[in-house]
């Protein structure tokens, strides 16, 4: 079994001109009892927190250049937005296609589809 770790923070880098925010959930609260599918996998709440607070008025597609197991685009779909995301290895590339299909599929009760 593959060890995992949860860092007390990350740091990202951005060009707007605006003061840092900072995501205030405990690792419990963050991840709860979500299965790891990636080493490096951010929890889902931090990437819908970090999709929330883009520019204004926010951006209608999000872009992950590193995918991974998907959570970008998990938090993109139930966020209302569209989602383009590139993985090289397949292994992650299909659990990140199935994460947001089912993502898709569930869809959200307060923001509805965009079918």
């Amino acid at each position: 079994m593959q060890e995992f770790s949860g860092a007390d923070f990350e740091l990202a880098w951005t060009n707007l001109d605006k003061p840092s925010k900072a995501f205030r959930l405990s690792r419990v609260e963050a991840y709860g009892q979500v299965e790891r599918l990636h080493p490096t996998q951010k929890p889902l709440p931090l990437m819908k927190w970090c999709i929330g607070h883009l520019t204004n008025p926010a951006p209608q597609t999000i872009l992950d250049p590193f995918m991974g197991s998907g959570t970008t685009g998990v938090a993109a779909v139930q966020m209302g937005r569209d989602f383009i995301g590139i993985e090289r290895e397949p292994k992650y590339f299909d659990i990140a296609c199935k994460r947001i299909e089912d993502a898709q599929r569930q869809g959200d009760l307060f923001i509805g589809n965009k079918a």
